[in-house]
């Protein structure tokens, strides 16, 4: 049984957006680190799995799980409200839920108020959420985590500001692919990031606001040899489709990288008339 489930909740289908074939990359990072750190992690991407508010409720139920981190969207906020309640009614005050995601760090107030949840992780979760691990395993107060926003006794609302950010990407392990089969299965492709964050400022987006909230630079990537060794080992498990989810893919149009890479788009547009 595991101590910890991992959950993307299920989206409700619309006609007008349908829902691509995807892994859930963020999540697969954070098992991968609490696999790591020694604990035994359970992913349920109710998306990539075709499941229902229902069977996503159901399967939860069945789980002896002590804390369940939740990866919340706009898209997905009802829904997630929707399994907290539902849980919370089946087994009361005896797990820690938690949640985590751009909408979760920049709206925590909110959602604090408005679903039942004990805290959440702000900005990237990795190793904050280890460290609430670590705490709840070991029955210690987690109330000075850097970077979680949570409720006290009295339902007020605590906030400790995320001071620290992953400066060496390369330092992640690669994220744990428990979906991989489902995902070849169903014709999609592995997904892979090779850098966080952007150079852009576009009032629609959340990411530079996200980054910005965590003190982090605008742009960071994994080295090369990193990005081609985890490309290797994918496949030799028989991947053959990739699909970079980059904030940003080409990066610093300064930068050694990012001159090559825009170099390489102005070619190829040009090449196509563009």
């Amino acid at each position: 049984m595991p101590d910890i489930v991992l959950l993307n909740p299920p989206i409700i289908k619309k006609k007008i957006v349908p829902i691509r074939v995807g892994e859930h990359l963020g999540i697969a990072y954070l098992a991968a680190v609490l696999r790591r750190g020694g604990f035994k992690v359970k992913i349920v991407d109710a998306p990539l799995f075709g499941w229902t508010l229902q069977k996503t409720i159901s399967a939860l139920k069945k789980e002896s799980f002590w804390l369940l981190g939740i990866s919340v969207t706009q898209e997905t906020y009802f829904e997630v409200n929707k399994i907290v309640k539902a849980l919370r009614e089946y087994r009361n005050k005896d797990i820690h839920i938690t949640v985590g995601g751009h909408f979760p760090t920049l709206a925590y107030n909110y959602l604090l108020k408005k679903i039942d949840v004990d805290s959440i992780v702000l900005g990237e979760g990795e190793y904050r959420l280890l460290e609430l691990a670590r705490r709840l395993q070991n029955d210690q107060p987690y109330y000075d985590i850097e970077g979680l926003a949570y409720k006290k006794c009295n339902g007020k609302i605590a906030y400790n500001p995320p001071t620290n950010y992953i400066q060496d990407l390369n330092s992640l392990p690669y994220p744990a692919r428990d979906t991989l089969p489902i995902l070849l299965k169903k014709g999609g492709r592995v997904a892979i990031s090779s850098s966080r964050g952007c150079y852009g400022s576009c009032s629609f987006c959340s990411i530079q606001s996200f980054y910005r909230f965590i003190g982090a630079p605008k742009f960071r990537a994994r080295s090369p040899d990193n990005v081609c060794d985890e490309i290797e080992k994918l496949v030799e498990q028989n991947v053959r489709k990739f699909i970079f989810v980059d904030d940003n893919f080409l990066g610093d149009p300064n930068s050694s990288r990012g001159k090559k890479a825009y170099y390489s788009v102005f070619l190829c547009a040009k090449r196509r008339n563009f």
